[in-house]
């Protein structure tokens, strides 16, 4: 058991480390009721909205450094609260980053989240479902000092849920 553990958490710190959108993650996916489509490879996403409008980005480990260029990408990163999900941020940028002290700064930007149970990892199965938060209006907090950083998202924001398309 402690060995599978062990595994999991090797796997999961590697994936993360190296930027890559999980094999279980990746494919075609569409949201039935808008309409939007996903498609997920190791190295990037592309994102097409219910309106047409398409987004896309390079899936990269969360680097603090690129958030603080305000760089879009989908960013990657171990969840400190549970060991077995991983937190996808897909940030696009609206506004340069505005520094308001030399330790604190914030852009506004779209963000995209997700949590991706990496259980489906050790199963080796395909996610059949991926739930993306949408949040227009989205603040990222950075707290220079201290390398961490913040989303904000307003209430209520828009829910995308996904289904992988048949092959």
């Amino acid at each position: 058991m402690k060995l599978k553990i062990a595994n999991l958490l090797f796997l999961s710190l590697l994936v993360s480390a190296c930027g890559v959108v999980p094999k279980a993650f990746q494919g075609d996916f569409t949201a039935k009721e808008s309409g939007a489509t996903l498609q997920l490879t190791a190295a990037k996403g592309v994102l097409q909205l219910q309106n047409g409008r398409t987004i896309e980005a390079k899936a990269q480990a969360l680097d603090f450094k690129k958030l603080a260029k305000s760089e879009t990408g989908i960013y990657l990163a171990q969840s400190k609260v549970n060991s077995k999900l991983m937190e996808v941020y897909w940030i696009q940028p609206l506004e340069p980053l505005k520094k308001e002290t030399p330790d604190f700064g914030w852009f506004r930007g779209e963000v995209f989240f997700s949590f991706f149970d990496q259980s489906d990892l050790q199963k080796k199965e395909l996610a059949n479902q991926i739930t993306l938060f949408h949040c227009a209006e989205g603040q990222i907090l950075l707290d220079f000092k201290n390398k961490s950083w913040q989303v904000g998202c307003p209430p209520a924001p828009e829910v995308l849920i996904f289904q992988r398309n048949p092959k």
